[in-house]
């Protein structure tokens, strides 16, 4: 009889794992079957691990109060049982979903309890993937140099065990930080290898993960015609298998295609639609991209009062959740911009300085040659030419390390948007001016 029930419970989670892969209401269909059967046999074992696989279907569902729900009783069930694995695994599910509530604290916490675990049992396949966890949490809140110490422990972890599926995630965390440094050439090698293997594995919400970093990279190098190409596929996912806890991103990414041709009030809407979908979802830290993404909208339409009161409400979310990564600086450094175009020198000024300290703290190169070309600007206008003078050369020399770590096509692409190629033209401008005035 025992041999049946066995068999019964290894043929539920075989149709159950498949229906992850495809229907996630097969999936959760399936495995409550297989829990009502659990619990009417007092089978704490299979309860365990069924309310774990729950947890995870739910939370690709977008429902995080039920993921969470399920993935406790896992976590208590493991716990009664001494099945430390599978304590380890639920901590970090439940770290996952916690970092998507923006409780990074309590997200650490979890995941420093998994690695403890992890270490005394030995399991270098689980000590990779804490690790890799651990550092995106040290990304999010700006400890840049830990992120990138625990990236390197999970990849020589993930050597050894030949984990294709986490060398994708590890890829995509290190060319993200790449990016953000100006390491442009480096960022796109590892993006395109991480896609590369997450479309061999069949990794669907990981493909379309990659996707949207890949779009963020080309946003900044300026290539639309590649963002739009990488958002319309995160969207194609999003929508062919129904993960909803991908839609608030695919809808974001919409608005970014239609914002890239210039359609600023439709982008708007579908900004709306993401954030209203991510507040039904709980999903509090998404709140902070699409409060910027809306700033830049209103910033593009010229109706600046809007756009700063976006802008504040991603630095409200930010301060909220702990935040400290790249929409912190987008944010301030916008509010620069705007300010300056409001010709409230005092201001811009103010958030220009704040947003190069924490371009330095933070690593993130790639904003500094903007901060230098604004701050040149402000001295320009307040009449004090030998600063403007020194931001402007700075301006030159951060633009031109951005540009050695690019191709030539990329390099080409990169100085022909956003008025690259006029930096020189104002300090040559700057100069002259000044020589006559002397």
């Amino acid at each position: 009889m025992c041999f049946y029930f066995v068999f019964f419970f290894k043929c539920l989670f075989k149709i159950s794992k498949y229906a992850v892969f495809q229907y996630f209401e097969k999936a959760i269909q399936f495995l409550e079957e297989a829990l009502k059967l659990a619990q009417s046999m007092g089978l704490t074992a299979p309860m365990a691990w069924l309310n774990n696989d729950l947890g995870s279907v739910y939370l690709h569902l977008g429902e995080l109060q039920k993921a969470i729900n399920y993935q406790a009783d896992a976590l208590t069930k493991a716990r009664q049982m001494g099945y430390r694995i599978l304590e380890a695994n639920c901590l970090n599910d439940l770290a996952i979903i916690y970092r998507r509530l923006g409780d990074f604290k309590l997200v650490l916490e979890y995941r420093q309890d998994a690695l403890k675990i992890a270490q005394q049992i030995g399991d270098k396949n689980l000590l990779g993937r804490l690790y890799y966890e651990i550092a995106l949490i040290y990304r999010d809140t700006s400890n840049i140099e830990q992120a990138e110490e625990s990236l390197e422990k999970a990849s020589e972890y993930i050597k050894e065990v030949k984990n294709l599926e986490l060398e994708a995630r590890i890829l995509m965390s290190s060319g993200l930080l790449d990016h953000r440094a100006g390491k442009y050439k480096r960022a796109m090698e590892k993006l395109e290898k991480s896609l590369e293997i997450r479309r061999s594995l069949g990794d669907k919400p990981g493909e379309a993960y990659t996707l949207s970093a890949l779009a963020d990279f080309w946003a900044d190098i300026g290539d639309f015609e590649k963002v739009t190409e990488c958002t319309e596929k995160v969207i194609s996912i999003s929508e062919e298998k129904g993960y909803r806890d991908l839609m608030p991103w695919a809808l974001l990414c919409v608005a970014r295609t239609k914002g890239v041709k210039g359609n600023w009030d439709e982008a708007i809407s579908w900004v709306e639609k993401s954030l209203n979908l991510s507040k039904q979802m709980g999903y509090i830290r998404f709140g902070a991209f699409a409060y910027t993404d809306l700033g830049f909208c209103y910033m593009r339409k010229k109706e600046n009062e809007k756009a700063i009161g976006f802008y504040q409400k991603a630095l409200e979310v930010c301060e909220k959740t702990g935040e400290k990564y790249d929409v912190v600086i987008r944010a301030v450094s916008a509010l620069a911009g705007i300010y300056l175009e409001m010709k409230n020198l005092e201001k811009s000024e103010e958030h220009y300085k704040r947003a190069m300290q924490l371009a330095e703290k933070w690593k993130q190169r790639r904003y500094l040659w903007r901060l230098h070309r604004g701050l040149a600007i402000i001295s320009s206008q307040k009449g004090n030419m030998d600063e403007s003078k020194i931001q402007y050369e700075k301006a030159i020399a951060s633009q031109k390390e951005m540009t050695a770590h690019m191709d030539e096509e990329m390099k080409k692409i990169y100085l022909s948007h956003f008025d690259r190629n006029r930096l020189k033209e104002e300090y040559n401008n700057l100069q002259k001016n000044n020589g006559k005035s002397g």
